[in-house]
């Protein structure tokens, strides 16, 4: 009888031990991001909201029924009524895109302002590569 009671004790307590483990979403590498930087970009100026863009960092997505375990919000900054847009993402890339929902908690991220997209430079004899250029190189006329 005593064999039994101990048992059952040790597995009601080794129930008790077991934590949830949330990942941290995957970040994106450098080319990617910059290509979901310019993604972004263009779905800010396509919506045409008023004031400035700015995104939040990438972030767990706790919204039920979407196919993505991450996101990004999008947030127009001043001119107006701020308006959210969510960018869901799976493996480093954008699955789908909507008008954030209070699910996707847009309201409660930290922002911070998306840099215009810029096009490369071509490359010329002794400049130097496309990536190491930033939006304020100036490259000497030939």
């Amino acid at each position: 009888m005593r064999s039994i009671f101990v048992v059952f004790a040790g597995l009601f307590l080794s129930g008790c031990g077991t934590a949830i483990v949330v990942s941290a979403p995957v970040v994106p590498k450098a080319i990617e991001w910059k290509a979901i930087q310019q993604t972004i970009y263009s779905t800010f100026t396509s919506l045409k909201l008023s004031g400035s863009p700015e995104i939040s960092s990438l972030h767990k997505n706790e919204a039920l029924g979407t196919p993505a375990e991450s996101a990004i919000c999008l947030r127009n900054s001043g001119g107006g009524e701020t308006k959210y847009f969510v960018f869901l993402m799976s493996e480093n890339k954008i699955v789908d895109s909507r008008w954030a929902v209070q699910m996707d908690r847009c309201n409660e991220q930290t922002y911070s302002s998306l840099p215009k997209p810029y096009a490369l430079i071509p490359a010329s004899p002794g400049a130097p590569p496309p990536h190491l250029l930033s939006q304020n190189t100036v490259l000497p006329l030939p």
